[in-house]
């Protein structure tokens, strides 16, 4: 059982109510999607808690060791109060995102540029000290240090999700509802 895992939200609709689908994937393949009405902290958890208990039904002693999020604050504390001891991981995408709302003018582009470099490492190594090397850099008052470095390689979920679709069921792949630009960790 994969002990790194990516989890994102979508909101759809059934039978005329809002509903939010929360899904849990690792190593290109979809391992929890449950339907719940309430995008809250306590609604998170119970419909992460369905995974949760699924797959400690099947290995009783199960431990993820991180969940990479997309840093929503109900996810994050969902995740947390199921599994105490998990690495929160926040996506490198949204990442992104956070420092180009933080930055402006030419040091945007300056910033922008190290960190597009640092996400198109080709291995493990040279991600974890590209990042380790921004790291040290004090750019937009903000310090990279919510990714763990040791030998993980972050992708977007956008990636894991295309390469996950060949077999997901045509029903839910039509919808869109997981073509999402959040962020994973492979092993």
């Amino acid at each position: 059982m994969p002990r790194d895992l990516i989890v994102d939200e979508k909101i759809t609709w059934v039978d005329g109510q809002e509903v939010v689908v929360p899904t849990t994937a690792s190593g290109g393949c979809f391992l929890g999607i449950t339907v719940s009405e309430r995008d809250n902290t306590e609604g998170l958890q119970a419909a992460y808690g369905k995974f949760a208990s699924e797959a400690k039904a099947v290995f009783p002693d199960y431990r993820p060791l991180s969940v990479c999020t997309d840093g929503w604050a109900a996810t994050r504390e969902a995740w947390r109060l199921l599994f105490p001891q998990i690495t929160l991981v926040l996506c490198y995408l949204h990442s992104v995102i956070k420092i180009a709302a933080r930055c402006t003018g030419q040091l945007r582009q300056e910033v922008l540029t190290r960190v597009w470099h640092v996400y198109r490492a080709e291995t493990k190594s040279k991600f974890s000290q590209r990042l380790r090397r921004l790291g040290h850099q004090k750019v937009c008052a903000w310090r990279f240090g919510r990714w763990p470095c040791s030998g993980t390689f972050i992708l977007t979920a956008s990636d894991c999700v295309r390469r996950s679709r060949g077999g997901f069921p045509r029903f839910m792949t039509s919808t869109a509802l997981f073509i999402t630009r959040t962020g994973c960790i492979t092993s």
